[in-house]
């Protein structure tokens, strides 16, 4: 429902604050389709042509000069002095461009009656209201982001120091997209980013960071009373602690290899003797103390 460009500054903040706790350098790429478009006119590429060459200019990290105009003109049908006018463009005026305030300057004089211009230079400026550093967010005129559903910003996260080219997330404004969906065919106006888990996931791994293995909490080990360590698990779970149980009937010293393994702080034996006594005991794994407590006291207990 946000139309305006400080929905997008909001989630710049938030990306830059999860890679900063994850202690994963990186930068956000940001540029804006209404600014592609426009000097995709300024250049002569009809409208009928920009969703196709705004595909090709996505890959201009990937392919070479010659390789770019050659797709241009055969896969995206554009005449060929066209098509060197966009690489010109793309890979001597912009490859020129050192930083985001010369970036905005550029722009002024080559399209001054863009919109997206406007929206690039507020989105800078909210950025920084939000706290983003200067060298997190960087105007990307190369950045198009294929998909053609968006409608205004796009941008792409790229980790540094890092053998990983893959974007570790991305997204964009999509106006359009909803209202269709809906059938109404109204705007309604939406901004979002998707992280990429297995990016970032590896790239922890590769800063040997990448620690936790498993979200349980507590695991639930049976001594031979598995239908009661199912219930006890149920009360855990209930009390919104995550909670795992064996269910392929290991030995205790199999079961404690896993939770240790896994990173699980605390485990719960249920057997026999702890359920005459109406309680389980309950060890924590970092300093191996144990004790015979009520799942109520337990549940209190890991609940502080």
């Amino acid at each position: 429902g946000v139309k305006s460009v400080i929905a997008e500054a909001e989630i710049i903040a938030l990306t830059e604050e999860v890679f900063s706790s994850l202690e994963l350098p990186a930068k956000i790429k940001v540029n804006n389709r209404k600014v592609l478009n426009a000097l995709l006119e300024h250049v002569g590429v009809k409208e009928a042509q920009h969703v196709g060459a705004i595909l090709t200019i996505d890959k201009k990290q990937k392919i070479s000069r010659e390789e770019l105009s050659k797709e241009l003109v055969k896969e995206r049908k554009i005449d060929g002095k066209t098509a060197e006018k966009i690489a010109k463009l793309f890979y001597d005026e912009i490859d020129e461009l050192k930083n985001n305030k010369q970036t905005l300057e550029w722009l002024a004089k080559k399209i001054p009656e863009c919109q997206g211009v406007g929206e690039l230079k507020e989105l800078i400026e909210y950025s920084t209201s939000f706290g983003v550093s200067k060298e997190f967010a960087e105007i990307d005129l190369t950045l198009a982001r294929g998909l053609s559903y968006y409608t205004g910003t796009v941008f792409e996260v790229a980790l540094l120091d890092s053998s990983i080219t893959s974007s570790a997330a991305g997204g964009g404004r999509y106006d359009e997209m909803i209202g269709k969906f809906a059938g109404k065919g109204e705007e309604i106006p939406a901004v979002g980013i998707a992280f990429g888990l297995e990016v970032i996931i590896e790239a922890l791994k590769q800063k040997n960071t990448a620690t936790a293995k498993n979200v349980t909490r507590v695991f639930v080990i049976p001594i031979k009373e598995t239908a009661s360590a199912i219930k006890i698990t149920q009360q855990l779970r209930a009390a919104g602690l995550n909670a795992g149980v064996d269910l392929l009937e290991r030995g205790i010293s199999k079961n404690l290899d896993y939770a240790s393994k896994e990173a699980i702080p605390y485990v719960v034996f249920v057997g026999k003797k702890e359920l005459d006594e109406g309680k389980i005991k309950l060890r924590d794994m970092q300093s191996g103390k144990e004790e015979l407590i009520t799942v109520e006291k337990a549940i209190e207990k890991l609940n502080a």
